[in-house]
């Protein structure tokens, strides 16, 4: 079975559309920037430049009411981490305290998180340079997860706003109400159950859900985009 046809056929659900780029070239070509999206960019490898691209790339394009969500090995490097961080990522965008120690066991997580943060802020302080100030957008992260399935792994998340959305996002409370909810620099360690395949298949029944609600108006759309 070729690789296209083995994704094709262990597509959980037909609404689910595979796109069989790279995510350089999906990106720009098959996903409709006009309507709201959430974007799930979901790497086997670790952080690296073209992934902190591809970040840069919704902050300049997505709308308002956009959720943004990436996932990135975050495994220690062997030998000399620094050097390696510093081989995949432009050293200007690595904070000046993150040294051999720091990236030990799940440092490599919490300097990935600050990577990510960073180039997310700078990309829409870029943007937001002409826009009226109600209007100016900003990045609410709700999501900083660390997990472990075999290799370390790093999920960062959030929401993407205008300022004069702040009273419907703060009425929300995600905080209050969702105990894995993380703002902040302390991330929400998830540990993996152990499912049967009876227990796997009775969840897979509950999707997809109908229904959802959102800022604005307007319909989303949702891609998953198989890349390598």
């Amino acid at each position: 079975m070729q690789r296209a046809e083995r994704f094709d056929f262990n597509r959980p659900y037909h609404c689910i559309r595979l796109v069989f780029k790279n995510s350089t070239e999906a990106l720009p070509k098959d996903v409709n920037w006009r309507k709201k999206i959430i974007l799930w960019l979901d790497y086997d490898g670790r952080l690296r430049d073209s992934v902190l691209a591809d970040v840069s790339f919704f902050c300049d394009l997505a709308m308002p009411g956009s959720m943004l969500i990436t996932s990135v090995q975050a495994n220690a490097d062997r030998g000399d981490r620094l050097s390696r961080l510093k081989s995949r990522i432009d050293p200007v965008k690595i904070p000046a305290d993150i040294n051999e120690d720091y990236l030990e066991e799940w440092g490599t997580a919490s300097a990935y998180h600050r990577i990510l943060s960073n180039e997310i802020q700078s990309a829409l302080a870029r943007r937001n340079g002409t826009r009226e100030p109600d209007r100016k957008l900003e990045f609410r992260q709700l999501f900083y997860f660390i997990y472990a399935d075999g290799a370390k792994m790093l999920t960062v998340g959030g929401l993407l706003h205008e300022v004069g959305h702040r009273p419907i996002y703060d009425k929300c409370g995600f905080s209050t109400k969702l105990d894995f909810i993380r703002t902040g620099s302390e991330p929400f360690h998830l540990f993996a159950p152990s499912l049967t395949l009876r227990e796997v298949q009775h969840l897979d029944k509950q999707l997809p859900c109908s229904g959802t609600s959102g800022m604005g108006s307007g319909p989303g759309q949702f891609l998953s985009a198989i890349v390598w």
